[in-house]
C-alpha cells in the first residue's frame, strides 16, 4: 500500500541507481534525502527489506485497531470466530 505516509522507495532506488551507473551500492542498503534507511537488501537471505517510517507505523496501528473493533463487533452479534482466517 502506498500513502502520504510511505516514502517514494521507488524514486529512492532509482535515484541510487544513477548514481551508481545501474549498479547496487556497496552497502546493499538505501537511504532517503533525509539519511534515513528507507529499505535494503540482504545477500546471504535474497530478499529485500524495509525499513518503515514512523508515520507508516502510526497508520498501521491505526489500521489494526480498526481492524480489531469490527472483529469484536462481528464476533459480539455472530458468536466467537475458531479460525479467522474465515472472517470477511
Amino acid at each position: 500500500m502506498v500513502s502520504v505516509v510511505s516514502p517514494d522507495r521507488k524514486a529512492i532506488y532509482n535515484e541510487s541507481m544513477a548514481k551508481t551507473g545501474g549498479k547496487m551500492n556497496s552497502t546493499y542498503s538505501f537511504f532517503d534525502r533525509q539519511g534515513i534507511k528507507s529499505f535494503h537488501y540482504n545477500t546471504q537471505a535474497g530478499m529485500w527489506f524495509l525499513h518503515t517510517t514512523d508515520a507508516e507505523n502510526a497508520r498501521r496501528e491505526k489500521f489494526t485497531e480498526i481492524y480489531m473493533d469490527e472483529f469484536a463487533k462481528y464476533e459480539a452479534e455472530n458468536g466467537k470466530v475458531v479460525d479467522n482466517r474465515n472472517f470477511m
